[in-house]
């Protein structure tokens, strides 16, 4: 019993962790820096998929950094985030990670990954880190191009959990 007991309150707190990401992508799109960023933990270390950035392993910064970065760069142009295709997975009482599928529209248009862990305090799940990986740019200009990933490289920060139970 204890098992399945595990197993529906892991879908309540992976349903909490998507419904995070959906705030995300309101307070980007709705440009509500305030929103966007209560999505973040203080110490979270985000990076990746900022268009004219070099490829390779992304620089990592703070989410006050972050925030200020991605308002600037999108400034008043209506975005579109969607995030689909995802897989959370809950490791242990208050930490968790997230691979997602995303597309952009309005600045440019792009596709990739987002890979994420979270953690939980005081009740509320945010993410703890954060790293995209554009596999695709067809923004049309070298202005708001991104530096292509791969799919091995988003396979390889994946690594399979071990879940006794699935």
């Amino acid at each position: 019993m204890a098992v399945v007991v595990s197993r529906i309150e892991d879908l309540v707190e992976v349903e909490a962790i998507r419904q995070l990401k959906m705030r995300y992508c309101l307070g980007l799109d709705s440009k509500d820096w305030a929103l966007y960023r209560s999505c973040f933990a203080d110490g979270a270390r985000l990076g990746g998929g900022v268009p004219g950035s070099d490829s390779g392993d992304p620089q990592l910064v703070g989410p006050d950094e972050w925030v200020a970065s991605v308002a600037a760069t999108v400034g008043a142009v209506k975005t579109l985030h969607t995030v689909h295709g995802s897989i959370v997975e809950i490791i242990g009482p208050d930490s968790a990670r997230g691979l997602w599928q995303y597309t952009q529209r309005g600045w440019g248009r792009t596709g990739g990954y987002y890979t994420e862990e979270y953690l939980k305090a005081n009740g509320a799940w945010k993410i703890a880190s954060m790293r995209i990986t554009p596999i695709f740019a067809n923004s049309g200009d070298d202005v708001t191009e991104c530096a292509p990933g791969s799919f091995e490289e988003v396979a390889a920060m994946w690594p399979p959990l071990s879940r006794p139970w699935l």
